[in-house]
């Protein structure tokens, strides 16, 4: 009993005791140890200068540099008593676009074999026969040259070598900024020859193709002439295929040119040997357009022709966008019916 006593009184001294160990002992702080900051200077405030409102001065439009003037060489190629395959020599530029060309026989008309106008450079390549080649022709072509600019320029030859009566033929590239006119043509049936019914060339420069026609009776027959790409481009692999009496060999020559050299472009359509006399080709434009720059600024982009009574003799080919007519295809008369178109640049001044 009184060891529990004792302990007890031990315990109530060590609570008090523990306490006051665990309590931190507070110490005042003598005033005179506080030391009063020195008062720093004030520095003045300097006010935010406003930012100066500057006028925005809006530059002049930017117009268009008057372009140099399109300097323009006409020439003409010409032969008479030629037979089968001729050179006519020209004084003019080697590089040079089709502005017209007239084929005519001078001894009636003929079945052909071989029609033909291709720039050989300083000679016109020119063929029109029948099979034996040794009836007299005569040839005139009108040609645009673009003295100064022969750099902004390219020629390019293409071919079918068996065209079966209408193909189309891959063109090389052509930009956005280009188009292209036609330099020269030939047909050639490879066997024998034989009347004609349509004869073609459409360059189609956006789609990098050029639609090509040149049949008799026996090959392809249309109701009416109906100019437009329906027809697979041609490739090597369809010789074969294309194989037959009405195939032919085809050669164009195309000369690409910058957009900035047109003016405008075209199409003129016409109908009947006597309309082509007769009507004048001013009536044969689109309004805005005159006869006046395209005789004389104008260079051909293709052109079609079809008689609409079946195949004849041949007497006369031409087209031209120097002088009316502006076409002729025809045997020994005018009378058979026919329809033609003539696509065409005018070149800006």
């Amino acid at each position: 009993m009184r060891s529990f006593i004792l302990a007890a009184a031990l315990a109530s001294l060590w609570v008090p005791a523990a306490l006051a160990q665990a309590q931190p002992i507070q110490r005042p702080i003598s005033p005179d140890r506080i030391q009063p900051r020195p008062a720093q200077p004030q520095q003045p405030i300097e006010p935010v200068a406003p930012i100066e409102k500057k006028e925005t001065v809006t530059p002049p439009p930017v117009r268009d540099l008057p372009r140099a003037p399109l300097t323009l060489e006409r020439f003409t190629a010409s032969g008479r008593d030629l037979r089968t395959r001729s050179e006519v020599v020209h004084r003019g530029p080697v590089v040079a676009a089709l502005a017209g060309f007239e084929l005519r026989y001078g001894n009636g008309a003929h079945q052909i074999r071989q029609i033909g106008v291709m720039n050989r450079g300083e000679h016109i390549e020119v063929n029109f026969r029948d099979h034996n080649g040794d009836d007299p022709f005569t040839f005139r072509g009108e040609y645009v040259a673009f003295p100064g600019q022969e750099h902004r320029v390219r020629l390019a030859t293409v071919s079918a070598p068996q065209c079966g009566g209408r193909c189309s033929i891959r063109l090389p590239a052509i930009t956005p900024d280009e188009t292209a006119v036609l330099v020269g043509f030939s047909f050639r049936r490879p066997r024998d020859d034989a009347n004609l019914e349509a004869m073609a060339v459409e360059l189609l420069p956006d789609r990098r193709v050029a639609d090509v026609m040149f049949f008799d009776d026996g090959g392809f027959d249309f109701s009416g002439f109906a100019p437009a790409p329906l027809f697979e481009i041609y490739t090597a692999a369809e010789s074969a295929r294309n194989e037959g009496p009405g195939a032919v060999a085809v050669e164009l020559q195309v000369m690409i040119i910058p957009r900035d050299f047109v003016a405008y472009m075209g199409r003129m359509i016409g109908v009947s040997q006597m309309a082509a006399r007769t009507i004048a080709p001013q009536d044969l434009l689109p309004d805005g357009q005159s006869w006046e720059r395209v005789s004389t600024r104008g260079a051909i982009m293709g052109f079609g022709m079809m008689f609409g009574n079946g195949d004849h003799h041949i007497e006369r080919v031409s087209v031209d966008l120097t002088a009316p007519p502006v076409v002729e295809f025809r045997d020994a008369d005018p009378d058979d019916p026919m329809s033609w178109y003539v696509d065409y640049v005018a070149f800006r001044d």
